[in-house]
């Protein structure tokens, strides 16, 4: 990451692919918290701590109807680890 994208991401402006757990606001390239999102995240590290492993957690995330960033249905333990290590 360059100083500019850096910057960016500290100022909470969009610098590439938008995150999960954040959306666009209005202006078109401030971030901001996806409520629904932000509860899947913290489902995630709820179950993480509780000793699931990743496959389990995509699984129920998928059972609970959760979707992605992209709007898919169906989780994988990839993308499961890519939001915890965010999160960190």
């Amino acid at each position: 990451m360059d100083a500019g994208q850096s910057g960016k991401t500290l100022n909470r402006e969009r610098c590439g692919k938008i995150r999960f757990g954040y959306e666009l606001a209005e202006d078109g390239k401030t971030l901001v918290e996806n409520s629904l999102e932000q509860d899947a995240i913290r489902l995630i590290e709820s179950l993480k701590t509780k000793g699931e492993s990743l496959r389990s957690i995509a699984d129920e995330l998928t059972i609970r109807g959760i979707l992605t960033k992209e709007g898919n249905a169906k989780w994988t333990h990839t993308a499961v680890s890519r939001i915890l290590k965010r999160a960190a």
